[in-house]
């Protein structure tokens, strides 16, 4: 029967052959690893590996964590549903989700529906960019709409649907 092996700072478990606990003080991969042979609880070369890779990674993580000073630079997201495109020629007769992302000094926003994003430096400016991203891709697929693709076909079906003209 296989027992858990526990990471004592994240609580993380991870399937290992033998009852084993690591504390904050081991974190060390080779530490790990040579407890791991110490103990002789049979893990195969094929485990072994797999183990390593996911200390690596973990420690890799660790590291990059220690590191972040600043925590605007760690990744944080969320979905904000805008009610208007900022332009009086257009309004919006549902909201339309817009995936806000924030990573080091600048914040993305991306509409999935439409397949547009912008980049500003906070998320007012990155919100007013794609707001003016979308009304002027609404204004090109107007202007095209007789020589578009089947992508922006559907892109142009979908603006239709749920923009309106003053």
């Amino acid at each position: 029967m296989s027992e858990l092996f526990t990471f004592a700072p994240k609580q993380r478990p991870i399937p290992l052959l033998g009852p084993t606990i690591i504390t904050s003080s081991d974190i060390g991969v080779e530490c790990l690893l040579t407890r791991i042979a110490e103990q002789g609880r049979g893990v195969t070369e094929e485990k072994y590996c797999e183990l390593l890779q996911w200390f690596i990674n973990l420690a890799s993580s660790a590291s990059a964590a220690e590191n972040v000073t600043d925590e605007s630079s760690i990744y944080r997201g969320k979905t904000i549903f805008i009610e208007d495109l900022g332009d009086p020629r257009l309004s919006l007769i549902r909201s339309l989700p817009i995936s806000v992302e924030y990573s080091s000094g600048h914040v993305s926003a991306y509409s999935y529906d439409l397949d547009e994003f912008a980049i500003g430096k906070n998320e007012f400016d990155a919100m007013n960019e794609i707001r003016a991203s979308i009304v002027d891709f609404y204004f090109l697929l107007k202007d095209e709409q007789d020589n578009l693709g089947p992508l922006t076909q559907k892109q142009w079906h979908f603006l239709r649907q749920i923009v309106r003209e003053a």
